[in-house]
């Protein structure tokens, strides 16, 4: 980061930009009380985040979804899914995997 040139994050794009990704992010994040409580949920932190505190959010999220499984990476920044890709992979594929699994057992029950 200490070599990108100051321009690069100081322009009308890049500001433009970040606004735009806050927005999308504050309209996610107000939705998300509206998600079922029971709804399968793994959340991913970087324990080295310099923007956000992963254990207020992670606080923040039990209280409305108490059986969200939450993954810290240790070492690794904001943004985990970009750094660890293969581990965010990893989890998906065993949400995917549990939400099948749910729904399987409702099919049969119906």
């Amino acid at each position: 980061m200490a070599a990108l040139p100051a321009r690069h994050i100081v322009s009308s794009p890049a500001i433009e930009t970040m606004a735009a990704e806050l927005s999308a992010f504050n309209a996610d994040m107000a939705a998300f009380g509206r998600l079922s409580s029971d709804l399968p949920m793994t959340v991913v932190f970087g324990d080295r985040d310099g923007v956000i505190d992963y254990r207020w959010h992670s606080a923040w999220i039990q209280r409305s979804h108490d059986q969200a499984l939450f993954k810290t990476l240790r070492g690794v920044g904001h943004m985990p899914h970009h750094v660890r890709a293969e581990v965010c992979v990893e989890l998906l594929e065993q949400l995917v995997d549990t939400v099948s699994i749910v729904e399987s057992k409702r099919t049969l029950v119906a």
